[in-house]
């Protein structure tokens, strides 16, 4: 029978670290606390994405709002042809 499926990132960040803590398994952990293990390996996948992802870039639109100050354009923006 699985158990209980994370209700959000805070729950699944706090039954991951008390996972890491225990020094068990992802599964052993979760069966031994009631837990969906399905549902905690998918946020640990999630988050791990989550902080192995880039930052965005900002467009140059963006940065000249939010600075006031005009952006130069790329050379891939001046329509240069090769």
């Amino acid at each position: 029978m699985a158990g209980r499926k994370l209700r959000d990132e805070a729950d699944a960040r706090a039954c991951l670290a008390a996972m890491e803590a225990s020094g068990l398994s992802l599964s052993e952990w979760a069966r031994q606390h009631g837990m969906d293990g399905r549902s905690l390996h998918c946020w640990r996948m999630s988050l791990a994405r989550r902080s192995s992802s880039p930052p965005p870039v900002p467009d140059r639109a963006d940065v000249q709002r939010q600075t006031g100050t005009p952006v130069a354009p790329r050379n891939s923006d001046k329509g240069d042809a090769m």
